[in-house]
């Protein structure tokens, strides 16, 4: 039995992870996994999975395994897996890093001005430069 196609792929703090799931029966044994290669924008990664003939025991278990990839710039990937190196699935997916968006909402009861912040990418600090004159500025930062 060869191993299972991507079944999630997520990227969570800037960091993008892929998860494999397959099924395992009694006549199958996982002789290697990996490794993850990375060549450019296109990835690889391994599994080594024998069968063995004649009777087995009589049982089948999913099993999983997570593959993290990296901090990935914004671009088109390819991921393909592989089971003894020759080529089962490939998997296309982009990565696009969403940029915040101002959104006015109107005047707080202390006379300020509140703008709202949406799709920003979090644990970095933004500054909003705002001018009376369009000339000077000052740097007000958002939180």
């Amino acid at each position: 039995m060869e191993a299972g196609a991507v079944t999630n792929l997520v990227t969570t703090g800037g960091v993008t992870s892929v998860e494999y799931v397959w099924l395992m029966t009694g006549c199958d044994s996982l002789a290697s996994i990996g490794p993850l290669i990375r060549n450019s924008n296109n990835f690889s990664f391994n599994f080594g999975i024998e069968r063995y003939e004649g009777i087995c025991p009589d049982w089948a278990v999913y099993e999983q395994t997570n593959v993290v990839l990296g901090a990935l710039a914004p671009g088109t990937y390819t991921l393909t897996t592989t089971a003894w190196n020759v080529p089962m699935w490939t998997n296309i997916f982009i990565i696009s890093h969403s940029i915040p968006v101002l959104q006015p909402i109107g005047f707080d009861t202390n006379g300020y001005f509140q703008i709202q912040m949406s799709s920003g990418v979090t644990n970095i600090n933004y500054v909003l430069q705002c001018s009376t004159d369009l000339v000077v500025s000052r740097e007000t930062p958002v939180l």
